[in-house]
């Protein structure tokens, strides 16, 4: 499947970056201005650094 954008055919992969990042610019925009850090969102999921670190290594695409 493919599309075209300004004259260039687009790939499927590319639909998908282009979606997820009008996702993301969307999420930025209607943001409640609270920002996390790494250590307090650990804390809230009650994981710990050494658990993470213990874990198999896992490939997301």
């Amino acid at each position: 499947m493919s599309a075209e954008n300004n004259g260039k055919r687009m790939t499927l992969e590319e639909l998908e970056d282009m979606q997820l990042l009008r996702l993301a610019e969307d999420r930025i925009k209607n943001t409640s201005g609270k920002l996390y850090t790494h250590e307090e969102i650990m804390e809230q999921l009650g994981i710990t650094d050494e658990e993470l670190d213990s874990m198999e290594d896992v490939e997301i695409e």
